[in-house]
């Protein structure tokens, strides 16, 4: 496509029409060019390529090389050449049945008639036809003298031109829709047709009519593509199919087509075709530029009457290229086939098949409902909008607006439900007294667990809610003094415990992407197959996804669509082996030293765990690294897995006996790690001496009740942390979000686990930030239209670049902030110590250095 100015919006009206078949009339966009670098023919090209994907048509079309120099066999034989590129359809969009066209084209070809007796005529017509086009023998002789040979002859010469007759006249002739052949006629002769083949012998080669050939072939076309496009209860094909594109060049014969295809359109009120033709027409309204033009294809179908019709001048190739459109042409995605159910449709049909056959289920259901006496129906365990755990018969997934929470879901997350549900109620108002954007965002989560204890609904989920809630308020207010913000409406989706369920959610929220407006989701989060699977289902529904936690490296390579504020694995590794290569940790009797080695101990069947221990292992600096997997006993598990703590905690002392200088790189469980020291503080080897670098999942372990370091008195632990706003808050933004925060909430304890798990609050707080900011972007104060595309767009072109809570949030090619703040602490039993701090923290604030000059890993 052409980097013209307002281009990308053009091309996204404009494939926003053929989306909505049944919204609004036909469409004839006119595109007219001054210059002779034929601007018009490369649109056309590049709107067929972008038409077409790599299995295939994503949108029914043809382009149309008008004949030269015109007349009405060039006429028919270019609508033939329309037509069969029309039939090859987009894959489970069924099979075009073009039945009126092909009766009229058999029509337009049908040479040789009787050149007088109009009777005569429309009698070889008919038989013609019926015999699907082939002339009439020379001579009849009549029955055999066999009775078989009379019934032959009586269905043949008597039975069977009635059958046809009838039908061809029914479908030609009859009342409402059908009847546009004979309004047709009635025009053309002043009397309505009363039998088709009488009126179609007078278009026939010889006839009267014959020059109107051609146009009568535009109207049965279009009769037909709008029929195609009609559903039918048993017909899922229809379902999935788009308006027809119509892509003519330029041509002696162009104008005359436009001419004939506004005529037949406003005749029939035809609804299924874009016709974008390079022609001039007079009477139609002219777009001063490609983004007016935008403007009238969305607002068109909502005109109350009348065809939609645009001309656009198109400028040179050589001028007015526009470097800004050309970078938003580079990140817009493709024309995409329609939004449809990923099951065949044959698999649909057997669906609809089964909803019939509930029928009388319903019946007895609505009868009950009425008060009569039946067996008793149990009452819904799900509010509208939800569905049932399918691993626990007590719980329930999908999504809320806040009014609802989750059947089985912690009370804690009461207050922040009614918060959430406040602030969409205020929003709605303000849209309805001021008619301001409004789009959705997905919190993303799981808000149920095993247990309703709330330690047990995931790391990090109840602060994140608690973050995100405040940034809604904040949007809100940012939109009530600045008319060029979008509010943001917030739905929460429930994944079930461990985001086992993550899968039939994505789905859900796919489903209603449309409807609800959903710009992108906060998450999900949580390296597991469930989750990457979900990703990968949001992912193909165009829906922005932007991770709060730390993950696994390969989760952002399962969706393009997947931005994540978390630093990466590898970033954390790399901070961490900075950290070991200069600090003397461990406490040994000849005093302090470095980590000489390194004991691993991970989870193989976590894929956050497995990836981080991989990625600490190739960033030690020091020495040899061991690893050891742990799995849960009875789970078996590869050579080397421990079943239980006991043997591993007798594998670490080992080692330590061997080389004292030996860390404990802990990337399991965060609960975990309590339990393991349990089991190594009595082997009287290594009399409870340990030095543990956790990863980031360890700060929520450090509660007030089961802190470890208070536990152990042999325990030096360090770990990782990518927030701690009770201890430093290093930007104007840090300060006013968490004084906000305790203001709605409490202060936060200089130590524990709320002060901890707020750093998750100040994550929550900015992925919501980021979409807004995204969707100001895409809005950019006039472009009422935007969508989940154009913030996709707006994120990819580097237009989001704010301060965060959590540091500076711009993304790159990599989706991930550059050089993302990360502190390593050191844990006590009261107040952390943060002994390294390297990122980004504001665009005036980078640290580069730690301790005493040591430098920070970039990215």
């Amino acid at each position: 496509m052409p980097p013209w100015p307002g281009g990308q919006h053009f091309v996204q009206a404009l494939e926003a029409l053929v989306h909505q078949p049944r919204r609004g009339p036909s469409v004839l966009v006119a595109l007219t060019e001054t210059s002779p670098e034929d601007s018009v023919r490369a649109l056309l090209r590049g709107e067929r390529f972008r038409l077409t994907g790599e299995r295939g048509r994503l949108v029914p079309y043809a382009l149309i090389e008008p004949p030269e120099p015109g007349g009405v066999a060039d006429q028919v034989s270019l609508l033939a050449t329309a037509a069969a590129d029309l039939r090859v359809m987009p894959r489970h969009t069924g099979r075009l049945r073009l039945r009126r066209y092909e009766l009229l084209r058999g029509v337009a070809e049908a040479a040789g008639l009787h050149p007088g007796d109009p009777d005569r005529r429309a009698t070889e017509l008919r038989e013609r036809l019926r015999r699907g086009g082939e002339p009439l023998p020379d001579d009849d002789e009549g029955p055999g003298g066999v009775i078989l040979s009379w019934l032959l002859w009586i269905w043949k010469g008597w039975f069977g031109p009635w059958v046809f007759r009838r039908r061809v006249n029914r479908l030609m002739t009859g009342r409402g829709r059908r009847g546009w052949f004979s309004d047709w006629v009635n025009r053309r002769a002043g009397e309505p047709s009363s039998d088709f083949f009488t009126d179609a012998q007078r278009l026939a080669p010889g006839g009267v009519w014959g020059a109107d050939a051609g146009e009568v072939l535009l109207w049965a076309l279009l009769a037909d593509l709008d029929e195609a496009l009609r559903p039918r209860l048993l017909s899922p094909w229809r379902g999935r199919r788009s308006r027809f594109v119509l892509l003519a060049h330029a041509g002696s014969g162009t104008s005359e087509l436009v001419a004939a295809y506004r005529r037949a359109v406003k005749g029939l009120g035809s609804q299924g075709t874009v016709l974008v033709a390079h022609a001039g027409v007079s009477g139609v309204p002219e777009a001063t530029g490609f983004l007016d033009a935008a403007r009238i294809l969305r607002d068109g179908p909502n005109l109350p009457e009348g065809p939609l019709e645009l001309a656009v001048s198109v400028p040179p190739l050589s001028e007015a290229r526009d470097e800004e459109a050309e970078d938003r042409f580079r990140f817009q995605q493709r024309a995409v086939a329609k939004d449809v159910p990923a099951w065949p449709p044959g698999v649909g049909l057997a669906l609809r098949l089964g909803a019939l056959a509930l029928v009388p289920v319903m019946l007895v259901v609505g009868l009950r409902m009425a008060g009569v006496d039946l067996p008793p129906l149990s009452d819904p365990l799900c509010p509208d909008g939800q569905f049932e755990d399918s691993h626990d018969g007590d719980a329930c997934l999908g999504l809320s607006d806040g009014g609802e929470g989750f059947p089985g879901m912690g009370k804690e997350f009461d207050e922040l439900f009614t918060m959430i549900e406040e602030t969409n109620g205020a929003v709605a108002d303000l849209v309805a007294a001021e008619g301001r954007q409004v789009r959705t965002v997905v919190h993303f989560a799981q808000f149920t667990a095993e247990s309703t204890a709330p330690e047990a609904v995931g790391s990090g989920t109840f602060a994140e809610l608690r973050g995100l809630a405040l940034a809604q308020r904040e949007i809100r207010q940012n939109a009530v003094e600045n008319e060029g913000h979008v509010l943001l409406r917030v739905l929460l989706a429930n994944s079930g415990p461990g985001f086992r369920d993550a899968e039939p959610v994505a789905e859900e929220i796919v489903r209603r992407a449309d409807d609800e407006d959903i710009i992108g989701v906060v998450g999900p989060g949580e390296s597991r197959t469930e989750t990457f699977a979900a990703m990968r289902i949001l992912g193909d529904g165009n829906i922005p996804m932007v991770g709060t936690t730390a993950n696994a490296d390969g989760l952002i390579e399962q969706s393009r669509l997947f931005y994540q504020l978390a630093p990466t694995n590898a970033r954390q590794a790399r901070v961490a082996a900075s950290f070991l290569e200069h600090t003397e940790l461990i406490t040994l009797p000849e005093g302090p030293v470095r980590a000489e080695a390194a004991a691993v101990i991970y989870y193989p069947d976590d894929v956050y765990s497995d990836n981080l221990a991989s990625d600490f292992r190739e960033s030690f600096p020091n020495g040899e690294v061991t690893m050891l997997a742990h799995q849960s006993a009875g789970t078996g598990g590869p050579d080397g897995t421990r079943a239980t703590f006991d043997d591993l905690a007798e594998q670490v002392c080992g080692l330590l006996v061997e080389e004292p200088a030996t860390l404990v790189f802990w990337v399991g469980r965060e609960g975990d790690l309590t339990a393991f020291l349990s089991d190594f503080g009595p082997i009287p080897e290594c009399g409870g001496r340990i030095t543990v670098l956790g990863a980031d999942t360890v700060a929520s372990a450090l509660s007030e009740e089961t802190n470890p370091v208070e536990r152990h008195s042999g325990l030096t632990l360090y770990y990782l942390a990518h927030a701690v706003p009770s201890v430093h808050r290093p930007t104007p933004a840090a300060d006013r979000f968490f004084e906000v925060y305790e203001e709605e909430f409490g202060p936060l304890a200089p130590s524990g686990p709320e002060a901890l798990a707020s750093g998750d609050a100040a994550l929550g707080r900015d992925a919501l930030m980021v979409l807004a900011d995204a969707a100001r972007a895409a809005y950019d104060g006039h472009d009422a239209a935007f969508d989940r595309s154009t913030v996709r767009a707006m994120l990819d072109a580097g237009q989001v670049d704010i301060q965060g809570v959590t540091g500076v949030l711009s993304f790159d090619d990599g989706r991930v902030p550059r050089d993302k703040p990360v502190y390593i602490l050191r844990g006590s039993e009261t107040t952390p110590e943060i002994v390294l701090d390297c990122g980004a923290f504001a665009s005036d604030d980078e640290r580069t250095t730690w301790g005493n000059g040591h430098p920070c890993p970039r990215d």
